[in-house]
């Protein structure tokens, strides 16, 4: 598997060889370069796949994080999955998001990718007429620890414990648990959270445990009655009322104090919820 374009791969080379820039923005500028990139819009910008990296799976198989940078600064892009959101070789849908909040967000989900698959594992994006794509890289530079933190201000932080249900495990780490809801148009559907932390945080500060909801996917607008509720005994609860019906995915992170920057520490969780009509 590749890095990418030559392009790309030249802006890369480029930019580390400067040694002016982090691993992180060394990527997301090769990633978000073009004629006018740095000129703040507001709307009308097109959105960019973002490859975090990758780390073993337990089975052999690769998991492989991905982000995305929606270059306008108001606007929310939605890119359905299909010519212009897919993921290859394979099915097109392979969990992407659909909606495309402003600027830039990490490690929004996680594919897996079977040990022996031939080829690049690619995510491609068509926004404002213009394709992008970025492809899976196995070397070494690219491996993660989104489940143990390895240096930085707080050694051996873990990301925290997500749970919808009360009884279960539960998730940790990027690459999340899905559940399932279902509710009606124009009435609240309430989402109770249980969120536990190893309070080691960013090593900083006192740990923030928090908890943040956004739509991922979806025909219709999405209003939380608190996107980032607190976190008081392990619990954060807050409503999702859905315009209209049909079928959503909701995402929820969880995270520690710790910059996801770093690749370590947050818990995502994605909710798909089948809304019915109003009767």
């Amino acid at each position: 598997m590749r890095l990418g374009s030559s392009a790309l791969g030249l802006a890369v080379a480029g930019l580390a060889a400067a040694g002016s820039a982090s691993w992180l923005d060394v990527s997301l500028q090769a990633q978000a370069t073009r004629a006018g990139g740095l000129i703040r819009h507001d709307r009308g910008q097109s959105v960019s796949p973002v490859y975090e990296g990758w780390y073993p799976l337990p089975d052999g198989s690769i998991a492989a994080s991905f982000g995305y940078f929606n270059r306008n600064y108001v606007e929310e892009v939605r890119i359905p999955v299909g010519p212009d959101n897919r993921i290859a070789p394979g099915a097109a849908d392979q969990g992407q998001p659909t909606h495309f909040f402003p600027r830039r967000h990490i490690g929004v989900f996680v594919i897996a990718i079977p040990a022996g698959t031939e080829g690049d594992v690619t995510w491609t994006l068509t926004s404002r007429g213009e394709t992008l794509e970025i492809p899976v890289n196995l070397d070494s530079e690219y491996l993660i620890e989104p489940h143990r933190a390895a240096a930085g201000p707080s050694p051996g932080n873990t990301p925290p414990v997500l749970r919808l249900e009360p009884e279960e495990a539960g998730a940790e780490g990027p690459r999340g648990k899905v559940w399932e809801r279902t509710a009606t148009a124009g009435a609240p559907l309430a989402l109770d959270v249980g969120v536990t932390d190893d309070g080691l945080g960013s090593g900083r500060d006192e740990p923030a445990l928090a908890v943040r909801w956004r739509k991922f996917r979806g025909p219709g607008p999405v209003t939380f009655g608190e996107e980032s509720p607190a976190v008081a005994e392990g619990r954060a609860s807050t409503t999702a009322t859905f315009d209209e019906p049909g079928d959503y995915v909701l995402y929820v992170v969880a995270t520690d104090g710790s910059r996801q920057s770093n690749q370590c520490c947050w818990t995502n969780g994605y909710v798909r919820v089948r809304v019915a009509e109003a009767e």
